[in-house]
């Protein structure tokens, strides 16, 4: 048997990869894997899915092979439509950020080639990537498939038309290329009639803010971070688009966030984990970027301070955290949330004296707002009562501590685990006024929910 090259010298005839020798056996499974998914391909939704399932496997095993590049190709186009799903939305962004890493070597982006037919046929610049990657590694003929898809994905995009003739002249398709330039040249030349249900470009600033805001409650957060760098280009560094440029890079964060733990929820792994924790980590660097540039911009606004103490908080910096906090609990309205954020702070420093102290002049400045409490489980009336009720019982000032309880079970019942951490108060204060109740005690102690009930 022949010792395959490093560097494959071409297609042979049908496309097949000289790099991957495959016995008789293994090529007639790949032929009737390959003839399944062509009649699954006329069925339902559901049977076109199993299809592709099964050109992609074929594609892995033998990614030179013509006939299932244009087989998977042709299959995930009579996809495209049905393919956004929430889920599908998070695993193409994740797709696409491991074709980034791998644009520097044409074979490990060759791998990525069955999962992109799946969720990114649309992308014209993964597609063109791919093409050059495919000619790098000596498979033309595969390239110019990739190419020419990426040539249908571009119709309509004058921008995208003329990478796509760049990258087919490249490849030598100059008949290809020659078809895509006039249509590039005339959609750029094509007077700008405004389709009836598009709407009009911006103008005013205050145009360009409310163009942003929809598109980031429509999750088109780089189309938002566009028409924010056209209102910086059109009006200059004001300030108002500079704040609403920055909640976009939040909002964009928060919500790959939230795409990462649902899709841990969805199917628990390492390497789900692994993603939350490190989308985590990079959204609070972002807060804290965000809200320490606008903390010393504005210093007399103490907003932007109790937020990058916040910030500092989540992300572990308890120290930092607390000079900021202090800072806030400066303006009345906040002191309330910066006392009970302070106290979260110390006691994680393990300065328990100094929490109990912090929580009190919360519990204290939130008073004056009893008929204002919002009841959710953010309330910052109750959070403060319940951080100090717990830290109390466990510094022995039971009593104290099952007042402030009460008081939180009486008027915002459900607060977390308020309920349990009464009936265990209430047993041991119980206990302290009657010693000798021992039977009492014992009945109650068998009522007594666990910590996480």
């Amino acid at each position: 048997m022949p010792t395959p090259s490093n560097k494959p010298s071409g297609p042979k005839a049908g496309g097949r990869d000289p790099a991957r020798a495959h016995t008789i056996a293994e090529r007639r499974a790949l032929q009737d894997k390959y003839l399944r998914a062509v009649q699954l391909r006329n069925g339902s939704r559901k049977q076109i899915e199993q299809a592709l399932q099964l050109l992609q496997s074929c594609m892995m095993e033998d990614p030179g092979n013509l006939l299932y590049v244009q087989g998977t190709i042709d299959t995930a186009a009579q996809l495209v439509p049905m393919r956004w799903q929430f889920l599908a939305r998070f695993r193409r962004w994740i797709l696409l950020g491991e074709v980034e890493k791998a644009a520097q070597d044409p074979r490990q982006l060759l791998a990525l080639a069955p999962r992109v037919a799946e969720l990114a046929m649309d992308h014209v610049p993964t597609l063109l990537s791919l093409a050059m990657a495919a000619a790098e590694v000596d498979l033309a003929v595969v390239g110019a498939l990739y190419a020419r898809a990426a040539q249908r994905a571009a119709e309509g995009d004058a921008k995208l038309e003329a990478e796509v003739a760049s990258t087919l002249r490249k490849l030598g398709l100059f008949d290809d290329a020659a078809g895509s330039l006039p249509i590039a040249i005339r959609h750029d030349l094509a007077p700008r009639v405004p389709v009836s249900n598009s709407p009009a470009p911006p103008h005013t600033r205050d145009e360009y803010l409310t163009r942003a805001e929809q598109l980031v409650s429509a999750e088109q957060f780089d189309e938002a971070q566009r028409v924010l760098a056209e209102a910086q280009s059109a009006h200059g560094s004001d300030l108002a688009i500079r704040h609403a440029a920055e909640e976009v890079i939040l909002a964009k964060s928060r919500h790959r966030l939230s795409l990462a733990k649902l899709e841990h929820e969805s199917a628990p792994g390492e390497i789900t984990a692994k993603l939350v924790a490190e989308l985590a980590a990079d959204l609070a660097r972002e807060e804290i970027r965000v809200f320490g540039s606008r903390a010393e911009r504005h210093p007399g606004d103490r907003s932007h301070a109790l937020r990058l103490g916040e910030a500092l908080a989540r992300a572990g910096n308890h120290r930092q955290a607390i000079t900021w906090l202090e800072t806030a609990s400066l303006d009345p309205a906040q002191k309330a949330l910066a006392q009970t954020l302070l106290g979260e702070s110390l006691q994680s420093l393990k300065l328990f004296e100094k929490a109990v102290a912090s929580y009190r002049l919360a519990v204290a400045a939130s008073e004056p707002h009893l008929r204002d409490i919002n009841y959710s489980k953010e309330s910052t009336w109750a959070r403060c009562r319940y951080r100090l009720a717990v830290l109390l019982a466990a510094m022995n000032s039971e009593r104290e501590a099952l007042d402030l309880l009460e008081e939180v079970a009486r008027l915002q019942p459900g607060y977390k685990q308020t309920s349990g951490h009464l009936d265990k108060l209430r047993l041991i204060c119980h206990k302290e006024e009657f010693p000798h109740s021992q039977s009492a005690a014992a009945d109650r102690a068998a009522n007594v929910p666990r910590e996480d009930s």
